[in-house]
């Protein structure tokens, strides 16, 4: 999980794509069970879209610290600057091997289509 805290008020395209100010903190500082929350959660929106693969799920924590979904994004970047591949990398996925496992799934998803 990343928090993100943008150098001015917005995480606007700036703060997103130009700032130095923006900072990621990876992970998040939360507590393991709000982690936990959010993930669960995440994962749901994930498959109640019937996404495949990967995914990334954005969130707000309100004012009780109670997680908001933003969005759903089916088609994360891999920039340098993209949080994806950060996510991954505090997972110890590399680079490499997420673009690997993206491959491999959708090598695989269309072998099954073919054989279906």
């Amino acid at each position: 999980m990343i928090q993100i805290l943008p150098g001015g008020r917005f995480y606007d395209y700036e703060a997103k794509y130009i700032s130095k100010k923006t900072n990621f903190l990876i992970p998040a500082p939360i507590e393991d069970s709000l982690t936990l929350l959010v993930q669960q959660a995440a994962l749901k929106a994930h498959e109640a879209l019937g996404c495949e693969s990967f995914s990334r799920v954005d969130f707000l924590l309100n004012e009780r610290e109670n997680p908001v979904i933003l969005e759903v994004n089916t088609i994360p970047g891999l920039t340098a600057r993209s949080l994806l591949p950060r996510a991954c990398e505090a997972a110890g996925i590399s680079f490499l091997e997420l673009c690997e496992r993206m491959l491999v799934t959708a090598v695989l998803k269309e072998i099954r289509r073919i054989h279906a």
